[in-house]
């Protein structure tokens, strides 16, 4: 038996659902809810395509007219008006009555530092590496972003895995498996290599006409993605004063950079 939303559905925030960094109750229907766009269902993140995909007993198209919809979803915010308050004091919610509008993706050129070395063979830490970067590039890849990601690992000589490619692109089961001593700084060189050498994307293309002398001209314009830096790692290498330095020269160009220990409880060096 199949149970069909004829008559719309209740807002998600009536059953304590709220957006990830806002906080904000979530004043979306199901039915409202892009097949593509991520959830994250008992802190795990999923694609709302795949979790509707456990509910086969759910009909999830509604089977009403535009306005009918309207009208509806009009009478749940009614009631939300009224109750919801409630609801967010319960569920630790930020109580709206309008979502702030989700601002448009942005696309970044991210580059992954991996600790390759022998010390990552340790505990779980060279599998719990891979669980991260592999959640990092289906995530990116499968939402048909336009990012781009530089590999880079991270022995006592830094070595490319890929340079600047599209996600889609990128088979991580071909990274070298941990093997031989660490050092941040050729790597960072690295980083500081790629950064300067980046290529700005295509982004747009208009063309203009002169009426009066008929001449056709092209104008591309185009975008440099800025740079996310995440470097994983175990933290047993010395510290790279002098590519840290350069780095902070280049600042404007990166986004947010992380690090991401594994192994040790206290890692002074990230």
């Amino acid at each position: 038996m199949r149970n069909y939303l004829n008559t719309g559905h209740q807002l998600r925030a009536f059953a304590g659902i709220k957006f990830e960094i806002t906080n904000e109750a979530s004043l979306y229907q199901c039915t409202e809810i892009e097949d593509h766009s991520f959830i994250v269902v008992k802190g795990i993140r999923r694609k709302w395509s795949e979790v509707k995909n456990d509910y086969q007993q759910w009909d999830f198209n509604v089977l009403t007219t535009t306005d009918e919809s309207v009208r509806l979803k009009s009478k749940v915010l009614y009631v939300w008006s009224k109750v919801g308050k409630k609801f967010c004091d319960t569920h630790e919610m930020v109580f709206v009555q309008n979502n702030t509008p989700r601002p448009p993706p942005a696309f970044y050129h991210y580059i992954l530092l991996l600790d390759n070395s022998g010390s990552m063979q340790q505990e779980d830490r060279w599998p719990n590496l891979m669980a991260g970067v592999n959640t990092l590039v289906h995530a990116r890849a499968s939402v048909g972003s336009s990012d781009r990601i530089t590999i880079i690992s991270v022995t006592s000589r830094a070595k490319l895995f890929c340079s600047n490619e599209i996600m889609n692109n990128v088979d991580t089961t071909k990274i070298q498996k941990p093997n031989g001593g660490t050092d941040y700084g050729p790597a960072l060189d690295l980083v500081i290599k790629t950064m300067a050498a980046n290529t700005p994307l295509p982004a747009t293309t208009t063309t203009s006409q002169a009426t009066e002398s008929r001449t056709t001209m092209t104008r591309t314009t185009t975008i440099k993605l800025p740079f996310i830096i995440v470097l994983m790692s175990d933290g047993e290498a010395p510290y790279p004063n002098s590519q840290l330095i350069r780095l902070l020269t280049m600042k404007d160009q990166i986004a947010e950079f992380w690090t991401v220990a594994l192994g040790k409880e206290h890692i002074p060096i990230l």
